[in-house]
């Protein structure tokens, strides 16, 4: 986490394709806490100077770059302009179809209920995850019309990890507490995305809600938090 780290890395990218006869792939998860936008006026601050210093010769490493963020908006212009990052991909967040699949990894060798597939839990996990009964706001538009922000709106990876850790150890604290060995049912899940949605409605969700009016091309007059 240093200008020196920069170097080091693209250094040993150009050892790696000299060894190796091919390039190496440098990958920087949350690059926007790296190489975050610099101030007016700052050529020093952040890792900016020393990144730039590394791509622009890049054609000698041969490295592939890859950078990662939630905050497209917060990398510094510098480092995305063409010549430097010519390709530029988003991934949306996940359907009902992908929290399924991502359900089904993480229930994956968990102990379920007699009888329960961990494709039925699994989409059953995912449908009461989209349901519309999980309201965390309501967005106003410019034209008076209103939408649901709902919990599917902040569907993640690691939201349904959250979930299935959470329902996992629920319930195996339940099974101590009876002294009963019991195996994972839909209403655990059930029980446990409602946790979520409860601590979620104490937080705040500003990128995420504009992330959510920028899908819809339309703008915001105001955002009015569900009722607990």
């Amino acid at each position: 986490n240093s200008e020196k780290g920069v170097k080091e890395l693209f250094d040993r990218a150009r050892r790696w394709k000299e060894d190796k006869g091919y390039p190496a792939v440098l990958f920087f998860d949350e690059a926007d806490a790296l190489f975050k936008r610099r101030p007016q006026g700052d050529s020093s601050f952040t890792l900016v100077p020393a990144l730039l210093a590394e791509m622009d010769g890049m054609d000698e490493s041969g490295a592939f770059l890859i950078l990662a963020t939630n905050r497209p908006d917060a990398l510094d212009l510098a480092v995305t302009r063409p010549g430097r990052v010519d390709r530029k991909i988003r991934i949306t967040r996940p359907d009902e179809s992908g929290c399924q699949r991502i359900f089904a990894i993480h229930l994956d060798g968990v102990f379920l209920a007699e009888g329960l597939t961990l494709e039925a839990i699994s989409a059953a996990a995912a449908r009461e995850l989209f349901s519309a009964a999980h309201h965390l706001y309501d967005v106003v538009w410019e034209d008076g019309s209103q939408e649901a922000f709902l919990l599917k709106d902040l569907a993640s990876g690691a939201l349904v990890q959250n979930i299935v850790d959470r329902a996992t150890a629920n319930k195996m604290e339940h099974c101590i507490e009876l002294g009963v060995r019991e195996g994972l049912d839909i209403a655990d899940l059930a029980r446990a995305i409602d946790e979520v949605q409860a601590e979620q409605l104490l937080s705040n969700h500003p990128e995420e809600v504009a992330e959510f009016a920028e899908s819809r091309r339309r703008r915001m007059a105001d955002v009015r938090k569900a009722s607990v």
